[in-house]
């Protein structure tokens, strides 16, 4: 959906001392991708409209209907969530009652998205390998990090925009079983070679201390909002 080029920093987060409230959302599960999209937000950049129309793209044809409509401009946040196989999609304004189980964003994906400016998008998949979905998606990321999508539980993403200059900035979270895994995930992602992906990777001071203590591996990826909306508008 969103995987154009650029750069990514990779570093473990230890979000455990700065743990937010759980953001209840106003749809139910089961489903394999669900979040929360803000048209308002989206609204104050160059990139956002473009990021959420595709997102009505990637939703099953007979859900884009449903969703469209709560994601035009001016629209008040709007949650939702794809059914296992994306086979269908439920959406509804944020704050709406929903029939249980309710989904419910975790701690840290909420402070993801709270670290990102102007974040109109927050999307969470279980299992990870939802992100691999589409062939596009597998070829830009290359091997280290397909590898990585697919060891991980699950993986949050979230979409925002930087000024200036204007750039599209996208943060994923990888989740791991475990400390040990997350801190495997990330010294191969940083000590890999290239392989055909136009990503490089490189860890900030302390990051694999960070992902052994949080099980967490979290990659942060720019892009000029002219390449997003001229990939991505279509």
């Amino acid at each position: 959906m969103i995987w154009l080029t650029g750069c990514g920093a990779v570093a473990g987060a230890a979000w455990l001392w700065l743990r937010p409230a759980p953001s209840r959302l106003s749809v139910s599960g089961p489903a394999e991708a669900y979040g929360m999209a803000d048209p308002s937000a989206a609204a104050r950049t160059r990139s956002g409209r473009t990021v959420l129309d595709a997102l009505v793209r990637f939703a099953p044809a007979e859900g884009q209907g449903r969703l469209r409509p709560l994601l035009a401009n001016g629209s008040p946040r709007a949650d939702f969530a794809f059914a296992p196989g994306r086979k269908a999609v439920t959406a509804a304004v944020h704050g709406q009652p929903a029939p249980e189980p309710a989904l419910t964003l975790p701690s840290e994906a909420v402070l993801q998205g709270r670290g990102v400016d102007d974040c109109f998008l927050l999307m969470r998949f279980e299992p990870a390998s939802g992100l691999l979905d589409a062939p596009a998606r597998r070829r830009w990321m290359g091997g280290a990090l397909a590898e990585a999508v697919r060891e991980a539980r699950s993986a949050t993403v979230a979409v925002g925009e930087e000024s200036p200059p204007a750039r599209t900035v996208a943060t994923i979270a990888l989740e791991f079983a475990d400390g040990a895994r997350a801190e495997a995930a990330l010294r191969r992602l940083t000590s890999s070679p290239p392989d055909g992906s136009p990503v490089t990777f490189t860890a900030t001071p302390g990051a694999a201390t960070s992902s052994r203590l949080s099980g967490l591996v979290v990659i942060r990826l720019e892009a000029d909002v002219r390449l997003v909306n001229a990939s991505l508008g279509r």
